[in-house]
């Protein structure tokens, strides 16, 4: 961008010299509003590139000044670089305080920007680039977090900070006088195996929570937590749901003989019903669907219209996949986890372009749905 004599550039720049934008000022309406395909609350502001930020962007009693405090869109550079934010709200085990752990970050990652969050806890940005054709998503964020930080300090990382964060002078003036001289991280890809199974919170209904507390090893119960948790957060157990042992077994840090027992005692104790004994290695695991406390416990598959009532097949010829996916990102309403949990389940679809295919569905489904809504505010 072309700058006019005298004045100052307050971009933040990455390596391949592209710039972010800042969130800058409130739109017409509330200052956030419900994201139409996820739900997530999000800020209703204007993107600008060129921002000064002012010192007093907290109010007295400590909450965020909105009219005077800005967000950093980590995801806006328009090229295949972005930024990936750690934000650590929590201390991990084995830290005394903040002072501590920013300097094990400044000494462990070198390759990252870290400093102080607005409410002086700590912050780690990393320059993420990714392949040709390829959009940044949570997952991709969360899979590439997974590779490049200890265990201890990925687990308590804010999953919610990963695209934006509120900005102070100190994190502006650090980001910009170090972010374009990080070495870009190359994104970890979501595949088949690697996409990551949503885990559900709150309480365990009892005869769930006597499951997980009837294994015979100590170290056995969180595992078994996490299992049945990701149980809870499957929707798609509602009706149909192929249950992958192997990835299953790699995201509760078991082997897969575990996970296979587990859904055994599930059967017996009426939580799981097989409906689909049809088993083939690395294509298709067994169906299964929720029964009892287990179902009840479900999120509900978010609402079909009655042009699309019955679940999208998974097997699918050769000439049918735009027609396919296109039923399936309908019938999930636009779910982009939900749409994904079934593509990963149909045959062929690390084929050719599908899964490429398969975003710009999406994608053109999300802008149909805010057109629609627009009209309707209209």
């Amino acid at each position: 961008m072309a700058l006019k004599l005298g004045m100052k550039s307050f971009l933040v720049t990455l390596p391949n010299k592209s710039h972010l934008k800042y969130a800058k000022g409130r739109k017409s309406g509330a200052a956030f509003r419900n994201d139409i395909i996820t739900g997530a609350r999000i800020a209703n502001w204007d993107l600008s590139a060129d921002i000064e930020i002012p010192s007093d962007h907290n109010l007295e009693s400590g909450e965020i000044n909105l009219k005077k405090a800005y967000k950093l869109n980590l995801w806006s550079s328009g090229t295949n670089q972005h930024v990936l934010c750690a934000d650590f709200d929590d201390l991990p085990k084995g830290f005394k305080d903040f002072d501590e752990l920013i300097e094990h970050l400044n000494w462990q990652y070198v390759n990252a920007v870290v400093t102080r969050s607005r409410r002086g806890r700590a912050k780690a940005f990393f320059v993420l680039e990714l392949p040709p054709q390829v959009s940044m998503t949570n997952q991709i964020a969360e899979l590439t977090l997974k590779e490049i930080l200890e265990p201890a300090l990925f687990e308590i990382v804010d999953r919610g900070g990963f695209w934006q964060t509120w900005l102070t002078p100190e994190i502006k003036a650090n980001l910009q006088r170090r972010l374009h001289l990080l070495d870009p991280v190359i994104a970890t890809i979501p595949t088949k195996e690697n996409i990551p199974f949503r885990v559900a919170q709150g309480p365990l209904p009892l005869v769930l929570h006597n499951f997980i507390s009837s294994g015979t090893k100590g170290t056995e119960f969180e595992k078994r937590e996490k299992f049945v948790r990701i149980l809870m957060a499957t929707p798609l157990l509602r009706e149909s749901f192929c249950i992958s042992t192997k990835k299953c077994a790699a995201e509760c840090a078991v082997e897969p003989m575990s996970i296979s027992r587990w859904k055994r005692q599930l059967l017996e104790k009426g939580q799981l019903i097989l409906i689909n004994n049809q088993y083939f290695m690395g294509k298709q695991a067994k169906a299964f669907k929720a029964a009892g406390a287990l179902l009840a416990s479900l999120p509900p598959v978010p609402d079909k219209t009655t042009r699309h009532r019955l679940p999208p097949s998974t097997v699918i010829e050769d000439g049918d996949w735009n027609s396919a996916l296109l039923y399936a990102v309908r019938f999930y309403s636009g779910d982009r986890d939900l749409v994904l949990q079934w593509f990963s389940q149909c045959s062929g679809h690390q084929l050719k372009d599908r899964r490429l295919q398969l975003e710009r569905i999406i994608k053109s489904y999300a802008r149909w749905k805010r057109n629609k809504n627009s009209n309707r505010a209209a």
